[in-house]
């Protein structure tokens, strides 16, 4: 009983530490690419932001 739970422990503990190197290698890769994602939104969020505040206004 004891001898599963080690390993299934052993197994679970691998797994984290492969997700995590992914993650790790990867966060780098999604951190650049959130950037110029919101770059790009940026200027898409302000012409949303400025409709949005004019139908706001409008619903009042």
């Amino acid at each position: 009983m004891r001898n599963t739970l080690q390993h299934k422990f052993n197994i679970t503990l691998g797994t984290l530490c492969t997700i995590k190197r992914f993650v790790s290698t990867s966060r780098d890769r999604l951190y650049l690419n959130l950037r110029t994602l919101l770059h790009l939104g940026r200027t898409h969020l302000k012409s949303l932001d400025l409709r949005f505040k004019i139908f706001y206004t409008s619903q009042k």
